[in-house]
């Protein structure tokens, strides 16, 4: 009964409230067309930083950490050697040594984009490295995922069901080694989009959730229970 929602982009917007109840059994619904006209100009933002992955040590891997603006919602990186990838977090392998222009082009939910580039990176070992001269690569990491490791080997059984979905659906924990589990989502920009604690004396979670609010794309799930987790991808297309 009580919410709240910010929108991102100027527009007309048709806001529906429908209420009910159980016994006796009534309901009764409104709308109305809601201009929004004061939101924060169209802008985008991106820049990165590479940083040699020594644990890769004999291989030559660098790791890409992007800073993307909020509602990010597309990215094409352009690796210098003629090749480019339309992904956010994506993955690349060179062929050859030299030095390349490495760029990335974004694009927000409210259409604007922005650029930023690295120029002459040299990608390849230095002169009497007594590294491998295996072919470079890097690597756009996911600040998510960089947050989410853990070193124990522990893993909560979960099933999470339908997935695609439209904003709904329901997941069952079992394995908690605590009497309750946290419960994180998260967009493709690391901003928590959902976060709760639930508890089950019998061992067993079982929650429906319903995020239909939320934009379609990809999210992530995080859920902990004492050193178990479990981590997984979440598609919402509605």
């Amino acid at each position: 009964p009580n919410v709240a929602h910010t929108y991102s982009i100027n527009g007309n917007y048709n806001v529906s409230l429908s209420i009910s109840n159980v016994t006796p059994v009534c309901s009764s619904s409104t709308s109305a067309v809601v201009a929004i006209t004061n939101t924060t100009p169209c802008s985008a933002s991106v820049t990165y930083t590479l940083t040699k992955n020594l644990p890769a040590l004999p291989a030559i891997v660098w790791d890409a950490f992007p800073s993307y603006s909020p509602f990010t919602i597309a990215a094409n990186w352009s690796w210098g050697d003629g090749s480019n990838t339309l992904a956010l977090f994506p993955s690349h392998t060179y062929s050859a040594a030299g030095f390349y222009n490495i760029c990335v082009s974004t694009t927000v939910l409210c259409g604007a984009t922005a650029s930023f580039c690295t120029n002459n990176f040299n990608i390849w070992k230095t002169s009497g490295s007594s590294e491998s001269s295996a072919i470079s690569q890097i690597n756009v990491i996911n600040p998510l995922i960089t947050t989410i490791k853990n070193n124990s080997a522990e893993q909560l059984s979960v099933g999470l069901f339908p997935n695609p979905n439209n904003g709904e659906f329901e997941f069952t924990v079992n394995g908690l080694q605590e009497k309750s589990a946290e419960i994180k989502i998260v967009n493709l920009v690391g901003q928590e989009v959902y976060k709760a604690t639930e508890t089950d004396l019998r061992g067993t979670i079982n929650k429906k959730i319903n995020l239909t609010q939320l934009s379609n794309g990809t999210y992530f799930v995080k859920i902990i229970s004492g050193n178990a987790n479990y981590n997984s991808k979440l598609i919402i297309c509605k």
